[in-house]
Formats: C-alpha cells, structure tokens, sequence
C-alpha cells in the first residue's frame, strides 16, 4: 500500500471511530435524558403529593375549626336564653299560685323587658311594621283586607308575628295582615 492510500484509510478509519463514538453518545444521551426526566417527574409527583396532603391537612384544620366556633357560638346564644325560660317558667309557676294579675303582667313585663336587651346586646331589631308601608323584602303578608281608609292602603294593618333583622339583613319576616 502506498502512503497515500494507507492515509486515506486511516483517516476513514478515524471516521468510522468518530462516528461509533457519537453513535454510542447519541444512545446513552436519550438514556440520560430520560433517567434525568423521570427524576424530575418523580420530584414534581413527590412536590404535588406533599401539597394535596398539605391543603387536605388544611381543609381539614379549617372545618374543625369552624365546627368548634359554630358550637360555641350555639353554646353563647343557649346561656344567653336560658335564664330568660327560667323566668318564663317561674312566671307559669306563679300564676298558677297567685290570682294577682298585675303581678302577673308585671313579671311578664320584666321578661319582655330582658328579651329586648337580649336583642339590642346581639344588635337585632324589630322590623317596623303596624302602620308602615308593606315591604316584602320585611313582611311576609298572610293576608290582604278591604280598608275603607285610603292612607291605609299597602300599609300593615295587623302583625300576627314580629320579624326581626340583625344589621340590614331579615332573620325573621314579620307575618302580616295587609290593606288594599
């Protein structure tokens, strides 16, 4: 072989060896993309099983909270009412011994008397209603009569029940009869 050709065929052999080098590179570099990819998704797995858990923990930590607050409030309003049907019951209690019926009226009246503080102490208010115009955002009408009195018409003739609102909102509509 003459120098020539035996450098042409090292410089392919040089080649073919270039060549199977990149060749093995190219299959173990989607090998290593692939293993660095499932890593990454095994973090990301890992990253999103960690915060579900954290936000059911969440979920959780709040709904007991709130269920504790809801009984504690019912606990609150229960002590506020009960001294208020012991009297009531007392007042039963001394009408069945007394014949004294102004006794009797005034007992009622200091409870009435305790019901209302009770209300203006939770911020919760008669709704107006004998005599004002019907609003059926605060009345509930069970029932329209013939008025012969004109400015009477649309007005609330007669309150079956009281309704009562806290701040703006109804908690209670007031049952009554209407004018028309």
């Amino acid at each position: 072989m003459n120098n020539k050709e035996h450098k042409k065929q090292q410089e392919q052999q040089n080649i073919n060896e270039e060549q199977e080098v990149l060749e093995q590179t190219d299959e173990q570099e989607p090998k290593q993309n692939e293993k660095e990819t499932q890593e990454k998704n095994e973090d990301w797995k890992q990253e999103y099983l960690r915060i579900a858990a954290e936000y059911d923990n969440y979920r959780k930590r709040i709904q007991r909270e709130f269920t504790r607050v809801k009984q504690e409030t019912e606990e609150k309003v229960w002590r506020e009412i009960f001294p208020l049907i012991d009297d009531i019951y007392r007042a039963i209690a001394a009408s069945a011994q007394s014949d004294n019926i102004e006794k009797i009226k005034e007992g009622l009246k200091l409870i009435q008397d305790k019901i209302e503080k009770l209300f203006a102490k939770n911020d919760i208010a008669p709704i107006p209603d004998k005599g004002h115009e019907f609003d059926s955002n605060l009345h509930e009408a069970i029932a329209w009569i013939e008025t012969p009195q004109e400015e009477q018409k649309g007005k609330v003739i007669d309150v079956v029940e009281k309704g009562y609102k806290k701040g703006d909102k109804v908690i209670k509509h007031s049952k009554v009869v209407v004018g028309k």
